[in-house]
């Protein structure tokens, strides 16, 4: 005789799904980079916007828009990108992290004024520390294990 009732149903394989990958920290912190940008470009097309309507330069008024808009868009479609795992966005945000850095580059060859040689050396070396920190971001977007394991396609 046997122990199991032939009214119950049969034994099913259920397939269940992996768990997603969790967002690494660097594509939040990617993330939240290019929503300062973004934030920022926006504030400045609109106040650079009022002044070119206030002084009726109509030049400056499309110069302004321009520079805001375009890349104001771009960024906002990397951080879509991201945020929807898209490998396109995966090189995205390592040609921004090199934008980035070269940003960091170009502002500290134009230092600004100091008061003092003390001063200007506190500064320099500030900005020297800043310029190593930025040189390793987009060498550990690149390079980091975390982040190709979220982009994988089979990760989504």
């Amino acid at each position: 005789m046997t122990s199991q009732s032939p009214y119950a149903p049969p034994k099913a394989n259920v397939l269940r799904p992996e768990p997603r990958v969790k967002r690494p920290v660097l594509i939040w912190f990617t993330q939240a980079l290019l929503l300062f940008v973004i934030t920022l470009l926006v504030f400045w097309g609109i106040g650079q916007l009022r002044v070119g309507l206030v002084i009726g330069n109509s030049r400056l008024v499309a110069v302004a828009l321009g520079i805001a808009i375009v890349p104001s868009s771009i960024f906002l479609a990397l951080f879509i990108g991201l945020a929807r795992r898209r490998r396109w966005a995966q090189w995205g945000s390592i040609a921004f992290a090199v934008l980035l850095l070269m940003l960091g580059i170009w502002n500290a060859f134009h230092p600004p004024q100091y008061a003092s040689s003390a001063e200007a050396g506190g500064g320099a070396i500030g900005s020297l520390v800043v310029i190593a920190l930025m040189v390793l971001y987009p060498i550990r977007l690149y390079r980091s294990a975390s982040v190709r394991e979220f982009f994988r396609e089979d990760a989504k």
